[in-house]
């Protein structure tokens, strides 16, 4: 038995394409595919997190008069 560990990014269409190594015996074989869903679901909760992230920056009416905040700008509460 041959036993190799390939990571892979899926497309869009949900094909991949792999070469095997001239070792692995050509004939009938049995192929085992395992996706992490624990890792879906961490970049997927990321993903919203970054989203409401930039929704709440995009949302501040934090501005400053010049090009760089002063000190004073920075500890004002609005």
């Amino acid at each position: 038995m041959v036993t190799m560990r390939i990571t892979a990014n899926v497309p869009s269409n949900r094909q991949l394409i792999i070469t095997l190594p001239p070792e692995v015996p050509t004939g009938p074989a049995e192929v085992t595919v395992t996706v992490n869903t624990d890792q879906t679901e961490r970049e997927r909760s990321r993903a919203e997190a970054l989203d409401q992230f930039l929704a709440l920056a995009k949302s501040s009416s934090f501005h400053s008069r010049e090009p760089y905040p002063t000190r004073t700008e920075l500890h004002e509460r609005h």
